[in-house]
C-alpha cells in the first residue's frame, strides 16, 4: 500500500469522492497542511479529506477506498497526543456534519449518538435527566465521542474506576468491504453455528477462538497496571459471550469506522468535596496512591512543583493555597449521593495521608462548587504553555505510560536519575487510580541532539515501564509513538492485536500503523512537525551556497517592536531564499523588473510580498511557536466564548488552530510563501473577525487576530483589496455623503430593491438591518459646541474618541458619553481632525490605510495625553484598536503612549467609582435591564465594568 501521492493521483481521488459523497472534499494544499496536524507533534500530510454528511457517504468512501487500496484514517476533534487521527491517506472527519443525538431513552439511562458530537455538548443534554457520560473534563470539553471511544481513556468521575469502554453497548461499524454491522454482546455459540453465513458471524467465531488461544499465556504475562491501551482484549471474553463493542473501544480506528454508538450512562452524582494534598517530595506523593484508591476517589491526580507553578501564576486565588516550598501535590475528589458521607470520607483520607501516615505536609479542603472548582483547575492539562516562544517545548510523546500504583514511587525515581543523566527538564503528573504517568520533556525538535534524547528517553522509560508491571497508553491511546514501543516491550499482546486487525481488516486499510505497527511504518521520530528553526537554519545555509546578495537593509524606527529579533533585511533575505526569488532583495516593484509581457505580478509574488507588504517573518514566529496545537480553541462550551465562528461552522479551518498551522506551514517552508495569495488561504484566514477571544482564552495566550492580519495582508498585496471590502474601509467617507442627503439614503437603506443593489454591489446582505444615517455628525456637533478645544485645567480630562458608528449613526450615544463625563466632573475634548480607529481595514488585511489613520490618530491622541489628557472611548472595538492593533502595526512611542492611556467608557466610570469621584445621584428606573458584554470589550481585559455600573 503505497503512502505517497503525485498530485495527478491527489486530483484524480478528489474527483472521484466528489462524485460519490454529498459531504466536502478537501484537497487544495493548505487545506491538507491544516489536517496534518492533531494536538500530537506529528505531522502527516493526507493524499485528501472527506467530511462526510451521512452513513452513506461513509459507506461510499471505505468501499472505494478498499477498491483502491487506500489507507483511511477517522478523525474527531483532532486533540489526541499520539497521533492517532493523522496518516498519508484519506482523512475522514466527522466532527463536522455527524454530530447527532439519535436518540436517548427515557430517563436517559441509554443514548444512542454519531461519533462526532462532543462529549461536552452531549453530557449538557444528559444533565437535564440526571445522567452523565464519565470522562477526563479536559476530554470532555472538546473531544468528540468517537475519538473518545478510539483512545478508551480511564476514568471514575462517577465513582466507578473503569474506561470509558465500560458506557459502550452497541457499534454500528463500516468494515472493509463497505459492509455495515451491529457489534455488542454476542452469543458465541450462535454465531458459530452460522459463521459460513455472515461477516459478522466469521468476526465472532475467529476473534473469540483467537482470544481463547491467546488469553491464558497472556494473563499469565498481563502487565499489573489496571489499564493498557490498544484493543479491549481482557474485558471481550464474558463466559459464553464475546462483547465486540469493548474489544472495539481503544481500536483507534484500525478495525473500522464507527458511524453510531449506544451509550450507558452514568447517574450524575450530587455531591463532592476536594482535598488538596502538599508534599515536600515527589516520592511522598507518589507513596499516597494505594491508600487513597481505597476511597474510590473520582479524581486522584499528582502534580509537580512545575504545574505548580504554573498554576500560581495563572490563578491568583491559587497563590495563598500553594506555598512556594511545596514539591508536589494530589488533588482528590469523592462524590456521592449523601452531603454528610462525602464529606466524612474526604476527612479521613485526609487525616490518614497526613496525620496517621505523616506523608503530606498540609492540606486544604473545599465543599462548596466555587471553592471545588478552583482546586479541579490544577487538574485541567490546558494550562498556559510552560514556555511561551522559542523552540523550546514541552514534549507530549512520554505522556501515557501505565505503572501499578504500587511502583509508581519506584517507576518515578527511575526517571528522575534518567532525565538527569540525559541533562532534559521535565513537567510529570500522574493520574493515580489509572496509573497513568504523563512526562512533558522539555526539548528543541529542531535540535538533533534533543531528537536522540527523546529516543533515549523513549526506549528507556519504557523499558522500565514494563518491568515495573506496566504498558503504554492507558489514557491517550497507542497511536503512533506507544505502537511502536508496545511491539518492542510487549511483543506477544501486539501480536494477538495484528491477528484481531487481520481478522476485522485483511486489507490493513483502517488507520494502519496505530495499535498494530504495520511493516512499513516508518520510525516515529521521523514524523515529527517541521519545525521553524530548521527550516530557518536551511534556509541560511541555502542563501550562503548560492552566493546570493544580502538585502539592503532598511532603515529601522526609533523604537523597535519586542517582537523583532532581526533586521528586516535578515528576515527578507530568509524570505527570498524561501520563496526561491533573488529579485525581491532589489526591492524594485514588479513592474520595472520585466517587461510587458514576459511575467504577469502573479509570477513574482514572493518580491510583490517582500517589497509591498514588509514581510517580517520573524516579527510571526513568537507567536506561532507559542501555539502547541491542543486544540482548546475548538470548545463549544457555554462557559467560554473562544472562537464564534466555529460555533457556527464546526469545521476545522475555522477554529483558530488550523489559521496558525496554516502559518506554520509556510513559515517552516512545509508550504510556500505564495499560500498565503491564494484562494483557499484567504478562505481561512477570513473565518476570523477579530473578536480576539482566542487570543483571551487561549491557554497559550496565541495572537490569532494579528496572525490573520497579516495573512489578509498578503493577499491584498498580491490581489488588491476587493470592491466591498474597499468601501466598508471607507464607510466614514460614504457616510459623510450619505449624510448630504439622509433621507433618500434612509428610504434606500428600508427599500427592497435599493438593498438588492447594495447586496449585488457592495457585498452587503439583503437581510441585514442597517442603521440610520444622521446629519450633522457628531464631531460637527462637537465643533459647535468647542468641544474641539483643549483646556489647561486641572482635574479630569477625557479626550473623546469617537469613531465611524457614533460619529455617523448614533450621535445620541456620543452625546449621552458626554453628558455623562460632564456631568462626573471630567472635561471633555473631541479633536475634530480625528479619523476612523480603521478597525475594518485591519480584519480585512488593508494595512496600509489602517498605518495611514493610525498615524494621523496617535499623533492627535498622543499631544492631547501629553496635555493630561486620557483618551476614552464608546466604541469597543475602537478601544481594542487604539490599545492592541496600532502598536503592532505602527512600533512608535505615540502608540505605545496612547495604548497605556486609552479605555472604555464604562471602564473609566468604574475607575471614577473606585476612586471615589463618581457621582450617585441616581434615582430608582423600575425596569428590567439585559447586559450584553461585547467580545471586544472582553478583550481588552477589564472585567466587566458595565455590567458592575
Amino acid at each position: 500500500m503505497s503512502t505517497t501521492y503525485s498530485d495527478q493521483q491527489r486530483a484524480r481521488v478528489h474527483e472521484d469522492l466528489s462524485g460519490l459523497v454529498r459531504g466536502e472534499v478537501l484537497s487544495e494544499p493548505v487545506q491538507l497542511h491544516v489536517y496534518a496536524g492533531d494536538g500530537s507533534v506529528f505531522e502527516i500530510r493526507p493524499l485528501c479529506v472527506v467530511r462526510p454528511r451521512s452513513v452513506a457517504d461513509v459507506t461510499a468512501c471505505v468501499q472505494y477506498c478498499h477498491e483502491h487500496q487506500l489507507p483511511i484514517h477517522p478523525r474527531g476533534a483532532g486533540t489526541g497526543t499520539a497521533g492517532e487521527s493523522l496518516g498519508p491517506g484519506v482523512i475522514l472527519d466527522f466532527s463536522t456534519h455527524l454530530r447527532r443525538v439519535l436518540g436517548v431513552e427515557p430517563g436517559g439511562e441509554y443514548v444512542r449518538v454519531q461519533p462526532g458530537i462532543v462529549l461536552e455538548r452531549l453530557n449538557l443534554l444528559l444533565a437535564r435527566q440526571g445522567r452523565f457520560l464519565d470522562c477526563d473534563p479536559s476530554s470532555a470539553l472538546v473531544s468528540t465521542v468517537g475519538g473518545i471511544i478510539g483512545r478508551n481513556p480511564a476514568v471514575a468521575r462517577g465513582g466507578r474506576l473503569g474506561r470509558f469502554g465500560r458506557h459502550l453497548r452497541e457499534v454500528t461499524m463500516v468494515l472493509g468491504d463497505g459492509s455495515r454491522v451491529r457489534l455488542g454482546r454476542e452469543e458465541i455459540a450462535k454465531h458459530q453455528a452460522t459463521a459460513a453465513d455472515s461477516r459478522k458471524s466469521r468476526l465472532v467465531a475467529e476473534v473469540a477462538a483467537l482470544l481463547g488461544r491467546h488469553l491464558d499465556a497472556l494473563n499469565r504475562e498481563r502487565p499489573r497496571a489496571p489499564y493498557l491501551g490498544g484493543y479491549g482484549v481482557w474485558d471481550a471474553l464474558q463466559d459464553d459471550r464475546l462483547d465486540l463493542a469493548r474489544l472495539a473501544a481503544g481500536a483507534e480506528g484500525t478495525l473500522g469506522v464507527i458511524v453510531e454508538a449506544v451509550l450507558e450512562t452514568d447517574i450524575l452524582p450530587k455531591n463532592a468535596a476536594v482535598a488538596l494534598l502538599l508534599f515536600d517530595s515527589l516520592e511522598r506523593a507518589a507513596m499516597t496512591g494505594e491508600g487513597i484508591l481505597r476511597y474510590q476517589p473520582a479524581l486522584c491526580e499528582l502534580l509537580d512543583r512545575r504545574h505548580l507553578s504554573l498554576a500560581r501564576q495563572s490563578d491568583p486565588r491559587l497563590e495563598s493555597l500553594i506555598p512556594e516550598q511545596v514539591e508536589a501535590a494530589v488533588v482528590v475528589e469523592i462524590v456521592g449521593e449523601s452531603e454528610r458521607v462525602v464529606r466524612s470520607e474526604l476527612q479521613e483520607l485526609v487525616e490518614e495521608v497526613r496525620e496517621r501516615k505523616k506523608l503530606a505536609v498540609g492540606s486544604r479542603l473545599a465543599f462548596d462548587e466555587p471553592e471545588t472548582a478552583v482546586l479541579r483547575r490544577l487538574c485541567n492539562p490546558h494550562q498556559p504553555a510552560f514556555r511561551r516562544g522559542g523552540s523550546t517545548q514541552p514534549i507530549p510523546v512520554l505522556d501515557d505510560f501505565a505503572i501499578p500504583p504500587q511502583n509508581l514511587p519506584a517507576f518515578l525515581a527511575l526517571v528522575q536519575t534518567e532525565l538527569r543523566r540525559c541533562g532534559v527538564t521535565a513537567a510529570l503528573r500522574c493520574r493515580l487510580g489509572s496509573g497513568s504517568v504523563l512526562l512533558h520533556p522539555f526539548l528543541d525538535l529542531s535540535d538533533r541532539r534533543s531528537v536522540e534524547s527523546l529516543r533515549d528517553l523513549a526506549e528507556v522509560t519504557a523499558e522500565a515501564a514494563v518491568r515495573l508491571g506496566g504498558g503504554f497508553g492507558s489514557s491517550g491511546g497507542l497511536g503512533i509513538a506507544r505502537t511502536q514501543l508496545l511491539r518492542r516491550h510487549l511483543p506477544k499482546l501486539h501480536l494477538l492485536f495484528a491477528e484481531i486487525k487481520r481478522a476485522f481488516d485483511p486489507g490493513s486499510i483502517f488507520n494502519p500503523g496505530k495499535v498494530v505497527q504495520a511493516e512499513s511504518s516508518p520510525d516515529w521520530l521521523s514524523l515529527l512537525r517541521s519545525s521553524i528553526a530548521e527550516a530557518a537554519m536551511a534556509n541560511d545555509a541555502g542563501v550562503a551556497q548560492a552566493g546570493l546578495p544580502s538585502p539592503p537593509e532598511k532603515p529601522e524606527p526609533p523604537d523597535r517592536s519586542p517582537l523583532r529579533d532581526s533586521p528586516r533585511g535578515e528576515s527578507g533575505a530568509r524570505t527570498t531564499a524561501a520563496s526561491g526569488g533573488a529579485a525581491a532583495e532589489a526591492g524594485v516593484p514588479p513592474a520595472t523588473r520585466s517587461a510587458p509581457g514576459e511575467q504577469s505580478p502573479i509570477d513574482d509574488l514572493p518580491s510583490l510580498l517582500v517589497a509591498q507588504l514588509d514581510w517580517e517573518p520573524r516579527r510571526l514566529i513568537a507567536d506561532v511557536q507559542q501555539c502547541n496545537f491542543c486544540g482548546l480553541c475548538r470548545t463549544q462550551s457555554s462557559l467560554e466564548r473562544m472562537c464564534p465562528i466555529f460555533r457556527v461552522l464546526p469545521a476545522e479551518e475555522a477554529s483558530p488552530r488550523a489559521k496558525v498551522r496554516m502559518l506554520h506551514g509556510v513559515l517552516s517552508q512545509v508550504l510556500p510563501l505564495e499560500t498565503l495569495t491564494e484562494q483557499a488561504a484567504k478562505e481561512i484566514a477570513d473565518l476570523c473577525v477579530h473578536c480576539h477571544m482566542c487570543r483571551l482564552e487561549c491557554p497559550s495566550e496565541v495572537d490569532v487576530p494579528r496572525l490573520m492580519s497579516e495573512v489578509k495582508a498578503a493577499y491584498v498585496a498580491g490581489h488588491g483589496i476587493s470592491t466591498s471590502a474597499w468601501l466598508m474601509n471607507r464607510i466614514d467617507r460614504w457616510a459623510a455623503w450619505a449624510a448630504a442627503i439622509h433621507p433618500v439614503v434612509n428610504w434606500a437603506l428600508g427599500n427592497r430593491q435599493a438593498r438588492w443593489l447594495l447586496e449585488r454591489f457592495c457585498g452587503v446582505a439583503h437581510g441585514r438591518k442597517l442603521p440610520r444615517v444622521y446629519s450633522p455628525s457628531f464631531l460637527r456637533r462637537a465643533a459647535r459646541r468647542r468641544l474641539n478645544q483643549a483646556t489647561r485645567r486641572n482635574g479630569p480630562k477625557a479626550v473623546y474618541f469617537v469613531d465611524t458608528y457614533a460619529n455617523w449613526f448614533d450621535p445620541e450615544l456620543a452625546e449621552m458619553a458626554v453628558a455623562v463625563l460632564e456631568h462626573n466632573g471630567v472635561a471633555v475634548y473631541v479633536p475634530s481632525d480625528q479619523g476612523p480607529a480603521g478597525t475594518a481595514a485591519i480584519a480585512s488585511g488593508e494595512l496600509d490605510l489602517a498605518r495611514r489613520l493610525g498615524r494621523n490618530n496617535t499623533m492627535i491622541l498622543a499631544e492631547a495625553i501629553r496635555q493630561g489628557y486620557h483618551v476614552v472611548t464608546t466604541e469597543p472595538a475602537a478601544a481594542v484598536t487604539l490599545t492592541r492593533e496600532y502598536p503592532q502595526l505602527l512600533e512608535d512611542e505615540d502608540s505605545r503612549l496612547v495604548a497605556q492611556n486609552t479605555s472604555d467608557l464604562g471602564d473609566y466610570l468604574w475607575c471614577l467609582h473606585l476612586s471615589g469621584r463618581l457621582r450617585l445621584d441616581f434615582q430608582p428606573i423600575t425596569r428590567a435591564l439585559g447586559y450584553h458584554q461585547p467580545c471586544r470589550l472582553r478583550a481588552l481585559g477589564k472585567g466587566s465594568p458595565g455590567a458592575k455600573l
